[in-house]
Formats: structure tokens, C-alpha cells, sequence
């Protein structure tokens, strides 16, 4: 194992740095297990203990923004087969649409014609035309 000392020159400055310097060195030497007293044995254990807390903590957020997304896709997905549902609804109704159109300009005057018709209808009763008595429907 290296000495520490060697990296510093000596002074006043090392000596001050000296306890730091010392725990530095039996964190970095773990193998050493002698020279690792039992308050620094004891830290590292609080500091492994601590760091899988941690892991765990991370993994459960990990988890539930797994989850939250998952639930995201399946709204996407949900709406994504409403508007291709609405997509079509909307060509067939602009097709209809297209269709009247071309209806109404071959024939301008159909409006007249269809309502001449619909009045017709409405005074027919049981297929017989208003004023005419059911001897008239026979022949």
C-alpha cells in the first residue's frame, strides 16, 4: 500500500491535513481491513446500507414512471383509434357531402321538384290521394 505522505510535501500545511489525509487513506486501502478502524467499518456500512435505500427508492420511481407511461401509451393508442374512427366518419360525410353538391347542380331546380313531391305524399292517405274515394282506387 502507498503512503500518502509521499504525495504532500512536508509542512505545515500536510500536518493540518494530516487526520483528513489519514481517513482518506482507509477508505481508499479497504482491502486492509486491520488499519480500518470500527467507527470507519461501521460508516461504510451505513454509507452501502444508504446507497441501497437509494437503489431501491430509485428502482420504486423507476417503476411507477415505467407504469405511468405504459398508462400514457394506452391513452395514446385510444385516442389514436378515436381519430382514425372520426377520420373516416369525416371522408364518408364529405363524400355525401360532394354527392348532394353534384346532385344539386345536375339538377337546380330538384329542391322544388323534391318538395312538390314530399306535399304530395303528406295529403296521400292509405295510398289514396286526397279527394279521391276508395271506388276511384279501384278502378
Amino acid at each position: 500500500m502507498g503512503d500518502i505522505s509521499l504525495i504532500f510535501p512536508s509542512g505545515s500545511s500536510f500536518y493540518e491535513m494530516a487526520p483528513i489525509l489519514g481517513e482518506v487513506e482507509k477508505l481508499l486501502f479497504l482491502d486492509d481491513h486491520d488499519r480500518m478502524d470500527q467507527g470507519a467499518r461501521e460508516e461504510l456500512k451505513a454509507v452501502k446500507l444508504q446507497l441501497k435505500e437509494e437503489l431501491v427508492d430509485t428502482k420504486r420511481g423507476t417503476d411507477k414512471a415505467l407504469a405511468s407511461l405504459q398508462e400514457a401509451l394506452s391513452q395514446i393508442e385510444t385516442l389514436r383509434n378515436e381519430n382514425e374512427a372520426f377520420q373516416s366518419q369525416i371522408v364518408k360525410l364529405e363524400e355525401r357531402m360532394d354527392y348532394e353538391t353534384l346532385l344539386a347542380m345536375r339538377n337546380p331546380q330538384g329542391d322544388e321538384e323534391e318538395e312538390e313531391n314530399e306535399d304530395a305524399l303528406a295529403t296521400s292517405v292509405g295510398g289514396m290521394s286526397v279527394g279521391e274515394t276508395s271506388d276511384m282506387a279501384d278502378d
